[in-house]
């Protein structure tokens, strides 16, 4: 369900790359998609959840995502993952809750992003 909170928002669908002759081939990069999102800070509750995990990401710019469209988080090697471009900056989506339970008020997904270190390019 669309909301006048709505803004275009880039998005970034990467793929995993392939084995080659025994070297890996990372994946070209696709042109960016925009889709209609909400973003807003990531709330303290949202950083104690993810820091419990010892997945050995670094959490820096934390913010979620609210949007009808589907995300992919990344997995655990970082090589998937949407990429979200929040004022300029790269995020990682890392995780997501849908909301679509029968009698809620308002459908949606929504998403955590963590901003992608300088000089990491897509990865994280």
């Amino acid at each position: 369900m669309p909301t006048s909170f709505r803004r275009p928002l880039q998005v970034i669908r990467r793929v995993p790359g392939i084995w080659v002759e025994g070297m890996y081939q990372p994946a070209p990069e696709p042109e960016p998609e925009t889709i209609l999102a909400t973003v807003q800070p990531a709330t303290a509750s949202d950083y104690e959840r993810l820091e419990a995990r010892p997945s050995g990401r670094r959490l820096n710019g934390l913010h979620r995502v609210y949007t009808d469209a589907a995300l992919t988080p990344a997995g655990e090697t970082d090589e998937t993952g949407d990429v979200v471009l929040i004022r300029g900056e790269r995020h990682l989506v890392i995780g997501e809750h849908v909301r679509d339970q029968l009698g809620s008020r308002v459908s949606h997904r929504r998403y955590l992003a963590a901003r992608v270190a300088e000089g990491q390019g897509a990865r994280v």
